[in-house]
């Protein structure tokens, strides 16, 4: 079987306004940003912190679907 060019398990870190998902080696996979205020939330068109979660947290299931 071949090698994963982006190791699991991947892991998602809260900062102050993204999620980093990264892969087992460090590697940083995605950003997903997130406002907590809502005037500049709704102004932005950005995500709630809530919302950024539960992406960050589908996007690092992605390696168990791959089917690798």
């Amino acid at each position: 079987m071949p090698q994963s060019r982006f190791p699991p398990p991947w892991t998602a870190e809260e900062h102050d306004a993204c999620f980093i998902v990264r892969d087992h080696t460090g590697l940083n996979l995605a950003y997903v940003y997130f406002q907590n205020d809502p005037i500049c939330r709704l102004a932005a068109k950005l995500l709630s912190r809530g919302e950024a979660r539960r992406i960050a947290t589908k996007i690092t299931r992605l390696p168990e679907s791959s089917g690798e």
